[in-house]
């Protein structure tokens, strides 16, 4: 049985990767902050419901709308923390990127409170991002 944690933590992943942008707002509080690393595009601290959605949508347009999660490699919860393993791939032109991403939720009841994202492949990212 899957901690009740990891349970909201996988429903936001599963309608980050259909897009659905409005169920994904419902399961972000209101005043979460997100930590993304990096030096690209997207990197920095996403203060607020809006800021973290902007932030996905972001994300989704520097990858020309081809950003999917390839696999949900594993979701592991205690009551603090939520850790997500995945895998993600997007494509730019004729150029094909695949990483590796683990992200560090706090989730209070059905909603993400805090997230720290962080790119197997940093600089690689954060290059494709900004071609």
């Amino acid at each position: 049985m899957a901690h009740p944690k990891a349970d909201v933590v996988r429903g936001v992943i599963e309608a980050v990767g259909k897009r659905d942008f409005e169920t994904v707002a419902a399961m972000i509080a209101t005043g979460a902050v997100y930590h993304v690393s990096g030096h690209g595009p997207v990197a920095g601290v996403y203060r607020g419901r809006d800021e973290v959605m902007g932030f996905a949508r972001k994300q989704t347009a520097l990858t020309n709308d081809t950003l999917e999660i390839t696999e949900i490699h594993d979701i592991i919860a205690s009551d603090d923390h939520v850790v997500a393993m995945l895998r993600l791939r997007a494509q730019k032109d004729n150029h094909v990127f695949d990483w590796g991403r683990v992200i560090v939720y706090h989730v209070d009841g059905e909603q993400i409170t805090e997230a720290w994202i962080v790119d197997g492949d940093q600089a690689g990212l954060d290059r494709f991002l900004s071609t």
